[in-house]
């Protein structure tokens, strides 16, 4: 879950633009968000429970991960693939043929 500013299809700040440009890049799937403009109170609620001062965060399978920089680093070492639920990672190639084929 990544509770951003805007959307997948349209991000509000250039750290959620980033953060969503290296997930597609990295073809990651089943990303679910949620815009955290549209809700002040969930807003605020996220930072004290994070104990992370800004958006995006990104938590997996209820923990929170980190921030951009953080997750970033994650992906980059593939410590975050570590951790992704597997429905979100990338498809192989012969994976992708099969649900094609599906």
């Amino acid at each position: 879950m990544m509770f951003i500013k805007g959307t997948l299809d349209t991000p509000r700040c250039k750290f959620t633009r980033s953060l969503v440009q290296i997930c597609k890049d990295r073809g990651y799937r089943n990303i679910k968000t949620f815009d955290i403009l549209g809700d002040e109170r969930i807003r605020q609620w996220l930072k004290f429970y994070s104990s992370w001062p800004t958006f995006p965060q990104v938590y997996v399978n209820g923990q929170f991960q980190g921030g951009l920089d953080v997750v970033s680093e994650m992906i980059e070492s593939g410590d975050f693939d570590d951790v992704l639920p597997a429905n979100s990672k990338k498809l192989s190639p012969k994976e992708s043929l099969l649900e094609l084929l599906a």
